[in-house]
């Protein structure tokens, strides 16, 4: 189980999907960690507008943004970041947005209702975004995840079998 989502009912979509924010998460501590001769306020610096996209991703978020929070040029900030994180800003700003989309959805919410809440004032952008890093269209995804995902905050196995009494 990967946050509530039994990972073995679903298809390799949806665990492309649930694995993307695990993902971001594994690859945000191994490069605020990584022995790469970087100095380490660097590192935390990247680490921490990382964390700062995640805690905005529905606001419009721009280089020039991002540097004036951190008291950094736009300049220095696209660069450190593409060389600790391998992408840019706007590559890592949009894959989180998609990602949390994508977790809207699963759980019921409409493509449209999920496209407003991460920001995308554009729904022909959302669906293009949203196809480019899922690989279908909001639309295609919401029909192939309903009724095929079980969440739950709490339950274990034994919550999901029948109570069949003794000797029987």
């Amino acid at each position: 189980r990967l946050a509530g989502i039994n990972l073995l009912d679903i298809d390799d979509n949806m665990r492309l999907v649930s694995l993307v924010g695990l993902l971001k998460i594994v690859g945000n501590v191994c490069t605020a960690t990584a022995p790469d001769g970087q100095a380490p306020e660097k590192r935390d610096y990247v680490f921490d507008v990382t964390k700062y996209i995640e805690d905005h991703f529905a606001e419009k978020l721009t280089s020039d943004i991002i540097a004036k929070e951190f008291f950094v040029s736009r300049q220095k900030l696209n660069l450190d970041f593409k060389r600790m994180m391998g992408e840019t800003i706007h590559q890592y700003h949009m894959a989180v947005r998609v990602s949390r989309a994508a977790e809207m959805i699963a759980k019921g919410m409409s493509p449209l209702s999920a496209s407003i809440e991460c920001g995308f004032s554009d729904l022909a952008h959302f669906s293009k975004m949203f196809s480019a890093f899922i690989g279908m269209s909001p639309r295609r995804f919401a029909k192939t995840v309903r009724g095929r995902i079980e969440f739950s905050d709490d339950i274990d196995e034994k919550d999901t079998k029948p109570d069949i009494p003794p000797g029987i």
